[in-house]
């Protein structure tokens, strides 16, 4: 499963169509699909996971912080001090580097 998401993120990355990239790499309750990032927590792989994580926290349609604060699949994780740490930084709301911030 993990070689399958492994090569589902690198076909697509967020250079391209960046949705899918998104799909593809993150944990979000409204894809049908797991993304590698549910993968890495299924099989415990703590280090991929926290690091995939800080790499998408703040990218759009990736992550949503609250799935990942209900979701039983990352209970096992969240007795690591990296979860509270990687979701303290989270921006809300999410913007991408290139746009103006809401209001402005």
């Amino acid at each position: 499963a993990l070689a399958l998401a492994d090569g589902a993120v690198e076909a697509s990355p967020f250079s391209g169509d960046a949705v899918e990239a998104a799909r593809n790499a993150g944990a979000n309750e409204f894809f049908t699909a797991p993304g590698r990032l549910i993968i890495l927590a299924v099989l415990d792989e703590r280090d991929r996971f926290f690091a995939e994580l800080e790499r998408l926290l703040n990218v759009p349609a990736a992550v949503d912080p609250r799935y990942l604060a209900m979701d039983p699949t990352f209970a096992v994780l969240r007795d690591d001090a990296r979860f509270d740490r990687i979701l303290a930084r989270v921006q809300v709301p999410i913007t991408l580097p290139d746009s103006p911030a809401p209001g402005e």
